[in-house]
């Protein structure tokens, strides 16, 4: 991420996040039309717009990797204007979190704190130095972790049933993948030993790679089953994107 990017962004605040959606539809149906998308290519266009990431593009539109960044890179300007989506999208989602957190915890325990201190400094410290009158009180730690650990494993779970419901190709549900999902893979890193409802989630949630093997061939069978397609050994593994084992 540019440093011009980052600090555009800072200095305007909410401001930034307004001006930028109120003129998406309209840069959304403009680019489209004057670059002559139609079909798979708009639908990535549109969920680019709105700072999807690519393979959450790919798989939303059944389409392959390649396919999303080659329709983006045929778009004058498309990759910056992707990029700063992308940015936008991560920075709401960045606040959300951690307006959600800072009503019952200290600010360093709230999600999305590292990032908004590396590129939203201005509205981070603005928002952590004005009194709130809907904060709670403060709590000790032991007491922190607790709810940390209770709300954390919920959402776990919860996030383990989106990732195995994304339409499309699999894909395997992991500490790694969760982490990320939920912004939190440093405190699973550092943390977990503090988070035992959290560590009794992943080992529930999460997938060896042999489960996720089968889980990808049974979806590759169903998948070529219905495309009416020809069903071989090597048709299975390409369609399921796995090496036969050795």
């Amino acid at each position: 991420m540019s440093k011009l990017l980052r600090v555009s962004c800072v200095e305007s605040d909410s401001d930034c996040i307004s001006k930028f959606h109120m003129g998406l539809s309209e840069s959304v149906s403009s680019l489209a039309v004057n670059n002559g998308l139609e079909g798979s290519a708009a639908a990535v266009w549109k969920h680019a717009m709105l700072g999807t990431d690519a393979g959450t593009i790919a798989a939303i539109s059944d389409v392959s990797l390649t396919f999303v960044y080659r329709s983006i890179r045929n778009i004058p300007g498309g990759p910056a204007v992707w990029k700063k989506a992308r940015f936008q999208a991560e920075l709401r989602e960045k606040r959300a979190a951690f307006e959600a957190d800072y009503r019952r915890h200290k600010a360093h325990a709230c999600r999305g704190y590292a990032w908004l201190y590396r590129c939203d400094r201005h509205w981070l410290s603005q928002r952590t130095t004005s009194p709130n009158a809907h904060r709670a009180p403060s709590r000790n730690n032991a007491q922190m972790f607790a709810d940390l650990d209770s709300r954390l494993a919920r959402d776990i779970l919860c996030c383990a049933e989106t990732l195995t419901a994304l339409p499309g190709k699999p894909v395997r549900i992991s500490r790694t993948r969760v982490g990320r999902e939920l912004h939190v893979l440093s405190r699973f890193d550092k943390q977990l030993s503090k988070l035992p409802l959290c560590a009794a989630a992943l080992d529930k949630a999460c997938e060896s790679a042999e489960a996720f093997r089968e889980r990808r061939l049974r979806w590759a069978r169903r998948k070529l089953l219905l495309d009416g397609k020809p069903f071989s050994p090597s048709s299975l593994y390409r369609t399921a994107s796995i090496r036969p084992r050795g």
